[in-house]
């Protein structure tokens, strides 16, 4: 009775010391919930994950608590509602690809999976004027970019939100030009061709990453772009990543540049050669189909039709004709908005040498193939984003002209019924097209609402709304492009005219009324 006694008083002691525990817990939750109120969601959200993750993968999970503690993963959670998310999912990913192995108990994996952890989980330490901060060791961006990216008050839009990539490798483009340019005005050869290399990297795509920042954040644009392009460079060259040495981001990936005056000039490079590789080539394309049309319909007859009344006949020809020289205004309202879009702002003289803004325009049309120049006063452009406020209006027109056309077969009163349909025994293409066309113009003409707004505020020399006027321009220049493309090979191209009703038409009495 006594041995009895004595085990059940231990069982009594066990049980308040896990109820101490459990009471631990949920007082340490409680600060945590009381501390990081706006990470409540994402609280809860992770402790399904561990539910699950401690199902899954017990005996990664227990060797993962005796690795971290508490602290490191409140930090974790802090760390995720803060927008670097995607180390979360790298984690999840990786820990997915060593499931197999850990499910054999097989200790050697299960550690490899730990480090792989860690080292994903790893920051370095940089410094810039403000202090020591902590970055991510995989990322090339440094301090400046990290600050402004891990600002705690900071909670708009999220990772779909960044720069339009096309800005990113306009700016890689720059920096490699001003690199070679700054050749001949002090910068040493070796570290132009790194900084040449590392933008190169940024121009193919193969950087994308590392530039977090969304277009809400109104500046540090120049400075992402100098801290990733310093520490390719400094890879490339053997160094530390973080050390500024031997290539710094200021010195020497910006010399003779200033930021307001290089993002500018970005966002002109990067919507010019959207213009060229993509727009005017679609619009081009449509037009000679539509021109092929006008040729192969020119004796199919029809009813005209105003006020959706019927009205004078006309033949599919003249019909089709008449969208071949709406798209010839159109490229060329396009290409007359090019000359203002061309010209860029670096060198406005500031820390910069004589000579160097003009060799820097020279570089960048030898590099894109497209004709840039220096604008004739320097302080205007970045002041007065009205080449792109141009560019778009042009491209509501291109939106408005588009409306039509994905409205044109409409139908009167007695006539204009099934004129013209797809060669193809997919009548449903035209439709799908017709209203997919009819919805990107929608889209293009509410961005022109953010243009107005973003090309009218500015305040004295500088215009903080250039990364929402880029990624609307470069939006829309996207959307009626592709709109084109799809129009021209699914719709314009597959339709012919339907002999038998053009023919029925052209013999009816109501048509003769008219001839």
């Amino acid at each position: 009775m006594e041995e009895l006694q004595q085990k059940y008083n231990t069982l009594l002691l066990k049980e308040e010391y896990h109820q101490q525990e459990v009471d631990y817990l949920l007082e340490t939750a409680k600060e945590w919930e009381t501390d990081n109120a706006n990470l409540e969601k994402q609280l809860v959200e992770e402790r399904s994950k561990v539910r699950k993750m401690e199902e899954e993968h017990g005996v990664v999970l227990n060797l993962l608590r005796k690795k971290k503690d508490a602290v490191y993963w409140k930090e974790e959670l802090e760390r995720m509602a803060k927008g670097e998310r995607l180390s979360v999912r790298k984690v999840q990913t990786e820990l997915e690809n060593e499931i197999k192995l850990i499910e054999q108990d097989d200790e050697q994996s299960i550690l490899q999976a730990v480090g792989l952890i860690d080292q994903i989980f790893k920051t370095r330490k940089e410094r810039d004027i403000f202090g020591e901060l902590e970055v991510p060791a995989d990322k090339f961006y440094g301090a400046g970019t990290a600050r402004l990216q891990c600002q705690t008050s900071f909670k708009i839009g999220s990772p779909e939100d960044r720069m339009p990539l096309p800005v990113i490798h306009a700016f890689g483009l720059l920096k490699k030009a001003a690199a070679l340019v700054n050749t001949e005005f002090g910068l040493d050869k070796k570290l132009a061709d790194a900084i040449s290399q590392a933008a190169d990297d940024v121009v193919n795509g193969k950087l994308d990453d590392h530039f977090p920042l969304l277009v809400w954040h109104a500046s540090a644009w120049d400075t992402n772009v100098n801290e990733v392009i310093s520490n390719r460079a400094i890879e490339n060259m053997g160094g530390n990543l973080g050390s500024k040495t031997p290539v710094h981001p200021d010195a020497h990936v910006n010399m003779s540049q200033t930021a307001n005056a290089t993002f500018q000039s970005a966002m002109h490079i990067s919507v010019s050669i959207e213009i060229h590789s993509r727009l005017l080539p679609a619009l081009k394309k449509l037009r000679a189909a539509l021109n092929s049309k006008a040729e192969e319909c020119k004796d199919d007859f029809k009813i005209g039709r105003t006020h959706t009344q019927d009205a004078v006949p006309l033949t599919l020809g003249q019909e089709f004709c008449t969208y071949v020289q709406q798209l010839e205004n159109l490229i060329a309202r396009v290409e007359s908005t090019l000359p203002h879009l061309c010209q860029l702002v670096v060198g406005t003289g500031l820390n910069t040498s004589k000579g160097f803004a003009e060799k820097l325009a020279t570089t960048v049309t030898e590099l894109t193939k497209l004709r840039f120049v220096i604008s004739p006063i320097k302080f205007k452009v970045p002041a007065a984003p009205d080449a792109l406020a141009e560019v778009h209006k042009a491209l509501t027109t291109v939106a408005e002209v588009f409306l039509k056309m994905g409205s044109f077969l409409g139908s009167g009163l007695r006539c204009g019924l099934g004129e013209h349909s797809l060669s193809e025994d997919e009548p449903e293409n035209l439709n799908s097209h017709r209203e997919a066309i009819t919805i990107v113009v929608s889209q293009v003409l509410c961005n022109q609402g953010a243009v107005t707004v973003g090309g009218s505020n500015v305040k004295f020399e500088h215009d903080f709304f250039k990364p929402i006027l880029a990624r609307t321009v470069l939006h829309s220049t996207r959307l009626l492009s592709e709109s084109a493309d799809s129009f021209t090979e699914q719709c314009v191209n597959g339709i012919v005219a339907n002999k038998e009703k053009t023919v029925t038409v052209g013999e009816s009495p109501y048509m003769f009324k008219f001839l």
